[in-house]
């Protein structure tokens, strides 16, 4: 099933114009900054050799792994991790949009079938990054606490689902290898 859907998006044509749409608009903004080409190589990683949304990537998940362990103590009745919950969420929050601008880096790079997926890619992240958004808002009233537990919930399934999706790109579909091609060649 899940080799369905990478397959399934891989064929999504479609997603070429969205995608060309969203890359020039990545681009522009790299041209309007001051030292455009080289914040972008700094968010690709290149000043380290090694890509930074990888290593970026888990600091999200590990805060809201954790947000949703303290979330699950306090719904089976122990309050005091209420704060912890809302702390780890925030950190979550803030550390995917840094995750967010090294993928979108990494993601003008690609091509064909894997530019579909990192999109779906993306997408799916900026999705779970907008249930967070809902979750830390909805959190802070009593009588919406629940609901921003289920948005946490809701934005957990979507990261998973949006890792997974990164996780072919790195190792099913080798895009890292694909970037180390383009790193070398702008190297030279």
């Amino acid at each position: 099933m899940a080799q369905f859907a990478v397959e399934f998006l891989e064929k999504q044509h479609w997603l070429d114009a969205v995608g060309e749409r969203i890359g020039e608009r990545v681009g522009h903004v790299y041209e309007r900054i001051p030292n455009g080409p080289a914040v972008r190589e700094g968010l690709r990683g290149e000043w380290l050799g090694h890509p930074l949304h990888v290593a970026l990537s888990d600091v999200p998940i590990g805060a809201w792994t954790v947000g949703l362990a303290f979330d699950t103590l306090e719904v089976t009745g122990s309050g005091e991790f209420a704060p912890a919950a809302d702390i780890a969420t925030g950190v979550g929050l803030a550390a995917a949009a840094t995750a967010a601008a090294t993928g979108w880096s990494d993601w003008t790079m690609s091509q064909g079938r894997s530019r579909r997926v990192g999109l779906a890619h993306g997408l799916l992240n900026g999705a779970a990054a907008g249930c967070y958004a809902a979750s830390l808002i909805l959190r802070r009233g009593t009588r919406t606490r629940r609901a921003g537990q289920v948005a946490s919930l809701i934005g957990y399934g979507l990261a998973s689902a949006a890792g997974w999706l990164g996780g072919v790109l790195v190792y099913d579909r080798e895009l890292q290898e694909e970037r180390s091609r383009l790193m070398a060649a702008t190297n030279r």
